[in-house]
């Protein structure tokens, strides 16, 4: 307590930590990516320190989540709705984690399949199990979302970590570089902002000169900030220099 009271203090005065409270903060955020939020799991972690313990809390939720879709839709929209839920991990873990809905049936167009599964997606937002993240046309305000391209995070990234497997946890908290953990780390800023109320967005410019990418681009105390998720070890950020 002593330590993280200190690490509060530095934070709130824009003075840069030290190494110890440094390793610290990603010890306690590595766990939160494991964890997750959710109160069962993180009272389980707490009581056991075991990871597996959580994870079987976990494991109960998202059966909770499945019930959900099966008790508020019909058959065969239940089926489309969880065909979307299970795909938001593989959807992330992509080079540019856009949200394609021609993911979800093989061969089939995205604008078709987007007329087919749209209303089921909107279902998991609507139930607050996942975060909408449009693209922008400009990275200026007043900002102007592309309809067609967005991305979606889990509503809690130990949900997330679980879906993805016992290997991505293992390999989160063993630090493991040779992980991506792009998809992880992205889903936590998503789900942080999400929760303080703030609204993300992203740019990507793929064509022309001067291309980028911007991870999250939010409006916060009447500003426009740019916000680079960085999970390796490397912390060039070119699209925001």
């Amino acid at each position: 307590r002593i330590i993280l009271s200190g690490i509060k203090k530095k934070i709130g005065a824009m003075e840069p930590l030290d190494e110890s409270e440094l390793e610290v903060m990603a010890s306690h955020f590595r766990d939160y990516m494991i964890v997750g939020g959710m109160p069962a799991s993180v009272e389980a972690f707490v009581r056991t320190k075991q990871y597996s313990e959580s994870g079987r809390k976990i494991d109960i939720i998202l059966g909770d989540v499945i019930n959900d879709i099966n008790r508020y839709n019909d058959p065969v929209n239940a089926l489309k709705t969880q065909r979307c839920f299970e795909s938001i991990p593989e959807h992330l873990s992509s080079n540019n984690k856009k949200f394609q809905y021609s993911r979800l049936e093989k061969g089939t167009g995205s604008r078709a399949s987007g007329e087919k599964y749209s209303e089921n997606l909107l279902w998991i937002e609507g139930a607050g199990y996942g975060n909408f993240c449009y693209g922008l046309n400009s990275p200026e305000r007043p900002f102007k979302r592309i309809e067609g391209l967005f991305k979606v995070y889990l509503s809690d990234t130990g949900m997330l970590v679980r879906m993805m497997g016992t290997s991505a946890a293992i390999a989160i908290h063993n630090d493991d570089i040779g992980f991506n953990a792009g998809a992880v780390a992205e889903n936590e800023i998503a789900e942080c902002l999400s929760k303080s109320g703030i609204r993300p967005r992203f740019y990507r410019k793929n064509s022309g000169n001067n291309q980028m990418e911007i991870d999250f681009v939010i409006e916060l105390l009447d500003e426009c900030i740019a916000i680079e998720v960085k999970s390796g070890k490397k912390r060039e950020s070119p699209s925001v220099e």
